[in-house]
Order: structure tokens, then C-alpha cells, then sequence
């Protein structure tokens, strides 16, 4: 498997290499097979939109559509040891630290296996980058963090059948609408951005992707992936002819920075694993791109509240924030936290953000027996320098149709921008029934480190909404006349429990040790959506990361 993109420049990158194969074949011009393609995503946003107006009717009618959903999932206890009995008292004490989605669901699937966990919160919340909120904004449930869950994301959404949750389908690209990119102040189309691909893009990744195939480890790797690994993105672009006043230069390098939160030290595999990838041995070329069709239904920190509902309060403690472990390397563990208390334990699950491991003071000798390419990831894994600005208009004025270089455009909420400038945005939840649009802006790079506000989660900076609006005014003619007023800020990179956004690599981080943090031995184990080797960088990465470390310890135990 490939990495997914977050973004929806990889998808629509997907869907014109898709549409010149077809034209290819068929002889349809790629401008009409595109449009065709708008006509069936209006479709089939059109039957969801039914869907979800018929689970509104039986729910009404009184029926319960989440017992349905619950009666076709597997029990949450399915695969239990013991036969279902209570937990074995001699079982080895295993403590959690963090409450975010690896620490929850590893505590969550250890419950399953009858195997008790004591799980430990720096903050004062759950749910770590799962944060949802249903009182910013009158009409809407909004993110603070993580915010889609795509059709491949499995683990998550198998979990939420269990936990009697629903997903809503929120594509961002609804009916026959198109992206709209405002970069080096000239605004250009889905059809300009369709030429630059046809015009050598394609071929570009097509060939260093098969050069150099996804994804090098530091024990898997040629010369070409420690070339590439190296070689910083901008200098790849300038290399292949691209220089860095040319408008697709600038959308290449926005678009690692909606991906990876980053724009200097980013390596060129960055870039080509977005936008183009093959498998071990295969000589194909699907382009890379994920849907982001889903969310819970009431937010997505639902699946956290309902697993610890399962786990038991009484085995969650919010503010511990670890401060030191002292042990031998195979414990046991002493941990002592922030408010002067201490614990030892016989297994560690480690389930912060990967690169939040350095702000614990280690004992030698547990550095001492970890392998030197384990020791090496901790020493240098980095987040990325993402955050959100969420804007509410009166309508949503970026539905919109008028003519961009002799095109007429049919307008969605989506956009990109410069690197430097607002990065991407989307509407935080199209199928909404409100009349008010809210607009997420995405941002990272120089933005995402220098968001104002007086609040980590909070009102967003007065500076920031207007530097934006008068973006979106460019954009979306009438913007700033519809805005609300209401805005929020959510300022990842300055938050002390996270200080960043999801696991981002840098230069020679492919090669260097990159898949140390993938496997897992001994008592000390470490989870999170940066130790997950396929959806790093997502929810799905932290729930798969749990599920991983708890069957582990199941087994071992």
C-alpha cells in the first residue's frame, strides 16, 4: 500500500491522470471525461444527500438506525482471551501514557483481551489531536484537529460499527464544482492545472516514483531513494525544469506544506509519494489520493468518550504528565510526573505524539537497550507545522459560478494558495443543513508557527481572519461581506502537549531510520500514528497503532 494524502490536490491530480488514460483509449477529449466525472460525483452526492434524509426519517420515526449498524458489527469483545472472564489478577501491570487515539485504543483493545491498562493524560482533557467542538459555531460540529476519515481507513471505521457510532459523509468536492487556486496573486483553474500535468508532471513523478519506490526504510533502500531522500524538494522542482517563480513550482511546494507542514528541509520523496506511487515490484502508476469522505456523526472525539466509557473512568487519569522513567531496559518502570507523583509498572505503552518522547527525561540504561536506529527515530522524528483557522459566513458564498482565464468555473469551498500564504481550505461540512457555510483553512509552514490568538483552542486573531478575507475575496467575490463575524484559531504548533500536528519527515529521515518506530519488542513499546507503517499521519494511524502494541502485549503476556 501507498501513503494516502490528506489533501485534495492528489485527487485531483488522480482524477485527470485518469481521465487522459481513458481519453487515450476512448478517443473522449480529457476536458469532456472531466466534466463527465463532475456530473457522476454530483450523482453520487445526490443518493448520500437521500441516505442521510432516509436515516433522519426512521430516526424520527423512532427507529433505531444505530442498533442496525450495531447488530451487523462484530461484538466488541469478539476476540477476547479468557473465554470473557474477568481480568487475570496476575497479570502484569501495564501503564498508558496518553489519552490521545493509540493510548485510548490500545487501552480499549487490552480491555478486550482482558487485560487491564491504567491510562495517564498530561492534559485535562481526552482525545489528544481527536477534538471536536459542538458550541464554537451555532450550526455546526467542528474540528479542532483531526478532522476526515477516508473509505480505506478501516481500523477507524470498523471501530466506530462497534462503538454503535455513525459516519456522515462529508466529501469535500461536492456535486459538478472544481478547486480554484490563487497563487503568486493570479488565480487559476482545475483546466490550467490539467495542462501543467499533461504537460510533464506526470511523467516527472511517474519516473522517480518507479526510480525509487514507495516506502524506503532504513534497512530498505537504493542510492536513488538516499538521492531523492536528500534532496530537498524545491531543489527537485528547480532541477526538473520548474524554477521557482513558475506557478506550478509554487502549488507543488503548497501542497507539501498541506501534507507534511513543512516547506524547507522537505525531501523530494515528500512530493513524489504524494502525488504518485507503486508497489514493490509493480510497474504501475495510480496516483496517490484518499477520499476524506467521513466523520463522526456529534464529532469525532465521540469514538474516544465511548471507548472510555469501556475502558472505565476510574482507570483514566487526566493531568499526570510524565516528566522522567527510570528501569532498567526491561523494566520495571518508575514513572514520575509532573505533579510530584510516582508509579511503576511492568510494560510501558508510550502513546504520545512520537516526537513528545523527547520531553521525557529517560534512564541510560532503557536508551542503552533500545536498537541504534530506535534511539536514532526518538532523537529526530518532527511533527509537522499545521493548524486551523475556522471561518462562519452567512451563506455559502463560495458555491459560486464566474469565469477564470476564459473558463467557467463552478466554485467550491476548496483552494490553494502560495506556500507562504494561507495554504488550502474546505468547508467544514457540506452536507449541513445550515444555511451558514463554515470554512476551514488549513494551514502550515510560516502560517501554521505564527498563528495569533490569546488561546491554544480559541477566537481566532483579528489579524489572521482579515488577512484571509481579503484572500477570499479574490477568490470568492463577496467573502468578506458574508463573514459572521466568528472565527476560531487551532494553534497546534504552540500547544505544549502536542507542538505540532502529525508525524512529518525531513531531510534523510527516509533512509536514516525511518521504520524503527514500525516494529515492536520487549516491554517498552511505543504507539501513535507516527509508529503505524501505512496511515502515519492520520487517525487511522493512531487507532491501528493501538490495536498493534495491545495485541502484542496479549500475546506476550
Amino acid at each position: 500500500m501507498r501513503k494516502t494524502n490528506r489533501g485534495s490536490l492528489a485527487n485531483m491530480f488522480r482524477r485527470i491522470h485518469l481521465a487522459n488514460l481513458k481519453s487515450e483509449a476512448t478517443g473522449i477529449p480529457t476536458d469532456e471525461l472531466l466534466a463527465q466525472d463532475r456530473e457522476l460525483r454530483q450523482s453520487i452526492n445526490k443518493d448520500a444527500i437521500e441516505n442521510s434524509e432516509r436515516r433522519k426519517f426512521l430516526q424520527q420515526s423512532g427507529i433505531a438506525a444505530g442498533a442496525v449498524v450495531g447488530a451487523s458489527a462484530m461484538p466488541a469483545a469478539a476476540n477476547v482471551l479468557n473465554n470473557g472472564n474477568r481480568p487475570n489478577a496476575s497479570q502484569p501491570s501495564i501503564a498508558v501514557i496518553g489519552a490521545g487515539a493509540a493510548g485510548m485504543r490500545a487501552a480499549h483493545r487490552l480491555k478486550q483481551y482482558n487485560l487491564v491498562a491504567d491510562v495517564f493524560e498530561g492534559g485535562d482533557r481526552l482525545g489528544g489531536r481527536m477534538h471536536s467542538s459542538d458550541t464554537a459555531f451555532s450550526d455546526h460540529v467542528v474540528e479542532w484537529g483531526g478532522e476526515l476519515i477516508s473509505t480505506e481507513h478501516t481500523g477507524l471505521r470498523n471501530l466506530c460499527k462497534q462503538l454503535n457510532l455513525q459516519l456522515e459523509d462529508v466529501n469535500k468536492l461536492p456535486e459538478n464544482m472544481e478547486e480554484t487556486y490563487l497563487v503568486g496573486g493570479q488565480l487559476y483553474t482545475e483546466h490550467d492545472l490539467d495542462r501543467e500535468w499533461q504537460g510533464g508532471l506526470y511523467e516527472l513523478f511517474k519516473r522517480d516514483q518507479q526510480a525509487a519506490p514507495w516506502q524506503p526504510t532504513w534497512d530498505y533502500h537504493t542510492a536513488e531513494h538516499v538521492r531523492l531522500d536528500w534532496l530537498t524538494t524545491e531543489e527537485y522542482l528547480n532541477q526538473a525544469g520548474y524554477s521557482s517563480n513558475h506557478w506550478t513550482h509554487k502549488l507543488m511546494m503548497t501542497n507539501v506544506v498541506s501534507e507534511y507542514g513543512l516547506k524547507d528541509d522537505c525531501p523530494a520523496l515528500n512530493l513524489i509519494y504524494t502525488l504518485g506511487w507503486t508497489n514493490r515490484g509493480s510497474g504501475g502508476l495510480p496516483l496517490a489520493g484518499t477520499d476524506e469522505r467521513f466523520h463522526i456523526v456529534g464529532g469525532n472525539n465521540k469514538v474516544i468518550q465511548a471507548m472510555a466509557d469501556q475502558i472505565g473512568h476510574d482507570r483514566i487519569q487526566t493531568g499526570k504528565r510524565l516528566v522522567a522513567v527510570r528501569g532498567e531496559a526491561q523494566g520495571p518502570y518508575t514513572l514520575s510526573f509532573q505533579d510530584g507523583s510516582e508509579a511503576t509498572y511492568e510494560r510501558l505503552v508510550m502513546a504520545l505524539p512520537v516526537w513528545k518522547n523527547r520531553d521525557v527525561d529517560w534512564d541510560p540504561r532503557i536508551l542503552a537497550g533500545m536498537a541504534p536506529e530506535k534511539r536514532l527515530a526518538l532523537q529526530n522524528v518532527a511533527g509537522g507545522d499545521n493548524g486551523k483557522l475556522q471561518l462562519e459566513f452567512s451563506s455559502r458564498v463560495f458555491n459560486q459560478t464566474r469565469t477564470i482565464n476564459g473558463q467557467e468555473v463552478h466554485q467550491s469551498a476548496i483552494s490553494y494558495s502560495d506556500p507562504d500564504e494561507f495554504v488550502t481550505t474546505w468547508e467544514a461540512n457540506p452536507a449541513s443543513p445550515s444555511e451558514k457555510g463554515v470554512l476551514v483553512n488549513y494551514t502550515g509552514g510560516v502560517r501554521g508557527r505564527n498563528l495569533g490568538g490569546n488561546e491554544i483552542f480559541g477566537p481566532a486573531a483579528a489579524s489572521d481572519v482579515n488577512r484571509l478575507l481579503n484572500d477570499f475575496d479574490q477568490i470568492w467575490p463577496g467573502a468578506a461581506a458574508a463573514y459572521t463575524g466568528n472565527a476560531i484559531v487551532s494553534n497546534w504548533y504552540d500547544n505544549p502537549l502536542a507542538n505540532g500536528s502529525f508525524t512529518s519527515p525531513r531531510l534523510g529521515h527516509y533512509t536514516s531510520w525511518w521504520g524503527a518506530l514500525f516494529e515492536d519488542s520487549g516491554n517498552l513499546l511505543f504507539a501513535g500514528e507516527g509508529t503505524d507503517r501505512e496511515t502515519w499521519g492520520f487517525m487511522e494511524g493512531g487507532i491501528l497503532s493501538g490495536e498493534r502494541v495491545a495485541t502484542y502485549l496479549a500475546q506476550s503476556i
